[in-house]
């Protein structure tokens, strides 16, 4: 993983989270840049159980424990676990992992100025649109 140390000194080398973001937006080999458009062919895969990180989440994250608990067992269901869902979905989310920005959901509004905002949603509207977002 290479590359994130190299996008790491790049990015802690720009003074704001505006400049950080508009170049992560820019640059096209930016680290996971692409994977959201080259995973829709996972979206619409029948074999595929479709969850959203809101899903997941729970209350911790900012969400609901019962769509938490409705996820995890559409997740188990699909693989063929009788685990219990409330149980398993109790040990889902992790605030400390290293993947999360802040851990829930929406906090990326804290830091996404109104161009980057705008940026975004040129270059990954269509994109957002097809995994249910708006």
């Amino acid at each position: 993983f290479y590359e994130f140390d190299v996008f790491h000194r790049i990015l802690t080398s720009l003074p704001t989270w505006e400049e950080k973001l508009d170049y992560a937006m820019r640059d096209h080999s930016f680290l996971g840049r692409d994977q959201f458009e080259k995973s829709l062919w996972l979206l619409r895969h029948p074999d595929v159980c479709k969850v959203s990180y809101e899903d997941l989440v729970g209350e911790r994250g900012g969400g609901s424990r019962a769509r938490q608990v409705a996820a995890v067992d559409r997740l188990l269901r699909h693989v063929g676990s009788d685990a219990d869902a409330e149980e398993v979905a109790g040990r889902v989310y992790n605030p400390d992992s290293w993947s999360f920005f802040r851990g829930t959901t929406g906090a990326w509004r804290e830091k996404f100025s109104e161009r980057n905002q705008r940026r975004f949603t040129e270059q990954f509207g269509d994109i957002l649109e097809q995994y249910g977002y708006e």
